[in-house]
């Protein structure tokens, strides 16, 4: 029930800003940016203070759950952003559209890479949290890109990375 409440609140966001708010690029970029940083400092100090105050490792990720209202912030933020982009350059619209391609083999494979890159190469390093996680992600996205790169060059490929 909660999670449908979330999901409309967030249509409905969605619907209202791509509806009823026209700005300019710049006005678009500035309001965007504002929206994701509050949201993402919130998801900052909710983080903070479920780790200081909890036991169990599960409840840690209750402030970056799908259905929050900092992670709807953040999502807003980000849309606001990504709809200024100018598609014009043919270069620019080709990255767009083979990172389009394989987005969602990438989605699918970077579960495999997450616990391998931090098991192998980050903790080992043992560096703070915060250069921990930036780490783990490039890694894993750049691990996925590559396996579902690959893998598109299989014949029927397809079928198999979406």
């Amino acid at each position: 029930m909660v999670f449908f409440r979330a999901f409309r609140l967030c249509s409905s966001c969605f619907f209202f800003f791509r509806k009823f708010v026209h700005l300019n690029k710049k006005q678009s970029r500035l309001l965007g940016g504002v929206i994701f940083i509050v949201g993402y400092l919130i998801t900052y100090f909710l983080f903070g203070y479920f780790l200081s105050e909890t036991k169990e490792i599960y409840q840690v990720e209750m402030a970056w759950r799908f259905c929050t209202p900092n992670v709807i912030l953040m999502t807003i933020g980000l849309f606001l952003l990504i709809r200024t982009i100018d598609y014009d350059t043919p270069r620019f619209f080709g990255v767009i559209k083979e990172l389009s391609r394989l987005s969602y083999g990438v989605y699918l494979s970077h579960l495999f890479f997450v616990g391998l890159t931090w098991t192998f190469i980050v903790q080992p390093m043992g560096l703070s949290t915060p250069i921990s996680i930036l780490l783990i992600t490039t890694l894993t996205w750049l691990a996925s890109y590559v396996l579902v790169k690959v893998l598109s060059y299989l014949p029927k490929s397809k079928y198999f990375i979406g």
